[in-house]
């Protein structure tokens, strides 16, 4: 068959992915409807979703509220569905995978920041 081949492992994402290993930030999830938090550690962002370390065990489908507190850009807050879930290399934590469900125009605009800000940080980190 002529055409393209698409590979199983190929990126399905409309966004790019940004790594948060260099953004200090504190970072919550809270279970809905009990209103429970837990800790989290952003992995990666991008403008479709969140990637992040809990020790909240969730199951994809579940709504979930992320809070995001960096030391430099605005504060973040969103609605997120998860779409996939996997134990972490470190005992007790979970990886989780999620899509944006609602973002306000406020949450939209301080989510573009904060691309922006790890993006900056990003380069600069390769330029070292």
């Amino acid at each position: 068959m002529e055409g393209r081949e698409d590979s199983p492992t190929e990126e399905r994402r409309r966004s790019e992915r940004l790594s948060c290993a260099a953004l200090a930030c504190s970072c919550s999830v809270r279970a809905e409807p009990s209103g429970r938090s837990y800790g989290a550690v952003l992995t990666n962002i991008s403008a479709g979703g969140v990637c992040f370390e809990t020790d909240l065990e969730t199951a994809p489908g579940e709504i979930l509220r992320i809070e995001a507190r960096p030391i430099e850009g605005p504060e973040f807050e969103a609605t997120i569905r998860v779409l996939h879930l996997r134990r972490s290399q470190r005992a007790g934590l979970f990886v989780v995978g999620s899509t944006f469900e609602s973002l306000t125009e406020g949450a939209r605009r301080d989510l573009l920041i904060l691309l922006d800000t790890v993006g900056r940080l990003q380069r600069g980190l390769s330029q070292r």
